[in-house]
């Protein structure tokens, strides 16, 4: 069986991957390192703190490998592209800012991966430009559509 998925699909999973591995790899190494930190400084010995360093390492190498600015950022913005396309071609739903703005975001989120800071910071603004747009859009769809009659209850 061969599943297909649409660009707002793939848009989805990228946004959902980026989720996923932004809980498991990256926030986990943080807290990690926060702990690993807290019981360093409540340490009576040195053989207790050297014993914390050394556990510390393996997070800080996790969080230091250039994958994680994939993990980070790249997933996202794929995702935030592939939905840009979506809202281009999408029946007016949103608007064409939005949809710009996704793409902007989206291919400044791919090339953020060369370090340069002008990209990152061109990357985070229209990224949490067009969130906030998209937010303001959704609650005003919200507030433009018809109440809905609530659905009968069958009775027994």
């Amino acid at each position: 069986m061969r599943v297909v998925l649409a660009p707002s699909g793939r848009g989805s999973a990228f946004v959902g991957l980026f989720v996923v591995l932004d809980l498991a790899v990256i926030w986990t190494n943080h807290a990690g390192l926060l702990t690993l930190s807290r019981w360093h400084a409540a340490a009576a010995r040195e053989a207790q703190r050297a014993a914390y360093v050394a556990a510390a390492n393996h997070a800080a190498a996790v969080l230091a490998s250039p994958l994680t600015v994939y993990y980070a950022i790249v997933d996202l913005a794929l995702g935030i592209l592939l939905t840009g396309f979506v809202m281009l071609k999408g029946a007016g739903i949103f608007s064409r800012t939005a949809a710009y703005l996704a793409l902007a975001a989206g291919v400044f989120g791919i090339l953020a991966v060369t370090g340069c800071f002008v990209v990152i910071m061109a990357n985070a603004i229209c990224t949490m430009r067009w969130v906030l747009l998209v937010g303001y859009e959704l609650s005003r769809l919200g507030r433009e559509a018809a109440p809905v009659a609530p659905a009968e209850t069958p009775t027994r």
